[in-house]
């Protein structure tokens, strides 16, 4: 319990002003869940069991009005989709003079996209036989999943210092939290996902996030050390 509340307490503290000025915690949090997604993806065969059962669960809890919203959610928060409205929104940022954060967005989404297409042709994981809608490419890790989590965090980022309101802050977090979770029940419910490819989704968007976030902030040393090169 005090590990999941601490946990839940970073979520909400990453976007902090004073967390972000912290190193430690960003670095930290990178290395940890670069640790764990690798340990995830090297172990992935020992999900097997569970990965089955938490499939068939699921074909249980299946009904023609869930299934439609499931449906709707998926088409939503699909990869390219998401991709394209990032371009749209990068490019209106930089129009209002958000250069920077324009590409921070994109870049972090570009390069999000990159390394999960990557994986999943290095670890050839098929999807489930029995999903409810027709998807293609490998599974793992979750790209709906590692999208939706890395679009929205960023742009939470980009736009946390323009939020004044701290319990609007706090609103928005537990909205981003929800909809990380929404999207990985999302997957396993249409039966597209393992639920280790969602597992691996998190991790990955966790690590891509965090280590965006420490390269920001040490942006200038990373730079003169570059320089040096």
């Amino acid at each position: 319990m005090l590990l999941k509340r601490t946990q839940f307490n970073y979520w909400f503290s990453i976007y902090d002003s004073e967390a972000m000025n912290s190193k430690r915690q960003s670095i930290y949090l990178s290395v940890s869940s670069l640790i764990l997604f690798s340990l995830t993806t090297i172990l992935r065969n020992s999900f097997a069991s569970l990965d089955m059962s938490v499939n068939a669960w699921a074909t249980t809890v299946h009904t023609p009005i869930i299934t439609t919203l499931a449906i709707l959610i998926s088409e939503v928060f699909e990869f390219y989709f998401m991709l394209i409205v990032t371009v749209l929104i990068g490019v209106y940022m930089f129009m209002k003079n958000l250069k920077k954060e324009s590409i921070i967005l994109m870049s972090t989404m570009f390069l999000v996209v990159t390394i999960t297409r990557i994986i999943k042709y290095l670890t050839l994981v098929e999807r489930p036989l029995n999903g409810l809608i027709e998807s293609t490419g490998y599974a793992y890790p979750s790209g709906h999943v590692t999208g939706s989590m890395v679009f929205f965090s960023m742009l939470l980022y980009v736009f946390w210092g323009q939020i004044s309101s701290n319990n609007n802050k706090k609103l928005l977090t537990i909205l981003l939290i929800l909809i990380a979770l929404i999207v990985g029940f999302d997957r396993i419910y249409l039966n597209v996902h393992w639920l280790s490819d969602v597992i691996g989704g998190y991790l990955l968007g966790t690590f891509v996030i965090s280590s965006t976030i420490y390269v920001n902030q040490n942006y200038g040393k990373i730079k003169e050390v570059m320089n040096k090169i």
